[in-house]
């Protein structure tokens, strides 16, 4: 039963190393650039995306997790500026034709 429960935990980190890896791929981000802004360990997080055991691993997923929230919401504003920018200046040049 105890293997059991192990196996099901150790399933468990496996997917959730894999999520955070295609997520930060998607993002373009390296695992360095994520190491500098959670602070935690390069070869922690390397870890992490496998699915192998980490110290502290809820949290440190947590903060990983939160980091990538963070990059994709500066990327999704960078996008609305850009494309109210873009109104804006199509309506400028309305106004002054």
């Amino acid at each position: 039963m105890k293997n059991k429960i192990k196996e099901n935990m150790r399933q468990k980190w496996i997917e959730e190393g894999g999520r955070l890896l295609a997520w930060r791929e998607e993002l373009g981000l390296s695992r360095a650039f994520i190491a500098r802004e959670t602070r935690v360990d390069y070869g922690r997080l390397s870890r992490l995306e496998k699915g192998d055991p980490v110290k502290e691993a809820r949290l440190v997923s947590q903060v990983y997790r939160m980091t990538l929230e963070k990059v994709e919401m500066e990327k999704v504003f960078k996008r609305l500026q850009t494309s109210i920018g873009a109104e804006n200046k199509g309506e400028s040049t309305k106004n002054h034709s």
